[in-house]
């Protein structure tokens, strides 16, 4: 079998940090795994397998269609859709009960129209804007109208609300006590309506550094699959671990000498005489073409710094100080070897970017692998 590039899903690294997540909590709030974007890179439905497994209660999508995949396996948990309603997916949400993200009347309207016409109910968790001005109902007025909406929408049953934290990652907390305390005026206005909907608000940041608002409900994002929000959070209140390690093999060894360059552009000139070798990963695997020149890899449990631009299907590193390396070596791309670890963090850093973009950015080339 040809030796390219691939990831490792650590399952066990993600039930680890579901545990970790939910021990920060009050007794008694739920955790949704957040398994849209293919489980960020990890593979939605494997994760969400083991998310389930692993003490998780809902499942969380970005789109309907996201869903199909994961509705045709026998898993139980409820699934929310937190993305707007598309009207091409309302027999998708309706036939399979899959629960949807609605803040304009309409929503609930054509919800309600379905559920007619299939003689079923449709569930509906509705989204408060407390400040992220993405999407949302933010006045109280439209608030009332569509309370009177759903009231009369006999088939369209209020089981959530939920808003979702801006800065909940940041050192200053008060913007995010403000949207909670936001929040609360349109739960209070909902519960004297007469509705009891299950209430959720908690991001990533939002579990690890302000519990005390996790609802009934907390949705983990980034923090399942074991890294931080940003360096801001209380780290030591939950220990996570990276859940996606990524590899490669060396394909081929050579000696440049002084004057010789490397890759398109020629950006990297050698000073001195060096031994190279090349990578069969390149940004068409999702390894990210700003790390030309900056990124480094680990070959031989030391750091093997990239040569030059990173190409569509290669990428050229030094080997120069590392000794006994030969074709067919393991080189890891995010993770661990030796004493040496490279994560997502470090990659996003170089590129001026988010973890989260690193890690979903690999594409279906890079095979997965998944230990429990």
């Amino acid at each position: 079998m040809e030796k390219r590039t691939g990831s490792i899903i650590d399952l066990k690294a993600l039930e680890e940090n579901i545990k970790n997540l939910k021990n920060n909590l009050r007794e008694g709030t739920k955790l949704a795994a957040v398994v849209k974007a293919d489980a960020y890179g990890h593979g939605a439905l494997e994760v969400s397998k083991a998310a389930i497994k692993s003490g998780a209660d809902l499942l969380c999508f970005a789109t309907a269609k996201e869903t199909m995949e994961i509705l045709k396996e026998d898993i139980s948990a409820p699934i929310l859709i937190m993305g707007p309603l598309m009207e091409d997916t309302l027999d998708l949400v309706v036939d399979f009960g899959v629960r949807q993200c609605v803040f304009l009347k309409e929503h609930i309207e054509m919800l309600q129209k379905k559920a007619e016409e299939k003689n079923l109910e449709a569930y509906v968790h509705l989204k408060v804007d407390t400040g992220m001005n993405r999407i949302g109902i933010k006045d109280m007025d439209e608030f009332k109208e569509l309370l009177d909406t759903m009231v009369r929408c006999d088939r369209v049953i209020f089981e959530g609300m939920f808003t979702h934290f801006a800065v909940s990652d940041e050192k200053d907390k008060s913007f995010s006590i403000m949207q909670a305390d936001r929040f609360g005026k349109f739960v209070s206005l909902a519960e004297e309506k007469g509705f009891k909907p299950v209430l959720h608000a908690c991001n990533s940041g939002a579990i690890i550094d302000l519990p005390q608002y996790g609802f009934d409900f907390v949705r983990a994002g980034i923090s399942m699959y074991g890294y931080y929000p940003s360096d801001d959070v209380k780290k030591e209140n939950v220990k996570l671990t990276p859940v996606m390690s990524v590899y490669t093999h060396i394909s081929h060894i050579k000696n440049i000498i002084p004057g010789e360059t490397v890759s398109y552009g020629r950006t990297f000139v050698a000073k001195d005489e060096m031994t190279v070798a090349t990578l069969p990963i390149g940004y068409g695997d999702g390894f990210n073409r700003l790390l030309s020149d900056k990124g480094s890899v680990l070959v031989g449990g030391k750091r093997a710094k990239i040569l030059g631009r990173v190409c569509m299907d290669m990428t050229v590193v030094d080997i120069s100080h590392i000794e006994n390396v030969k074709i067919g070596d393991e080189v890891i791309v995010i993770g661990k070897q030796g004493d040496e670890t490279i994560t997502a963090d470090e990659h996003a850093r170089i590129c001026g970017t988010i973890s989260y973009e690193i890690l979903l950015s690999f594409s279906s080339r890079v095979l997965r692998e998944y230990r429990l």
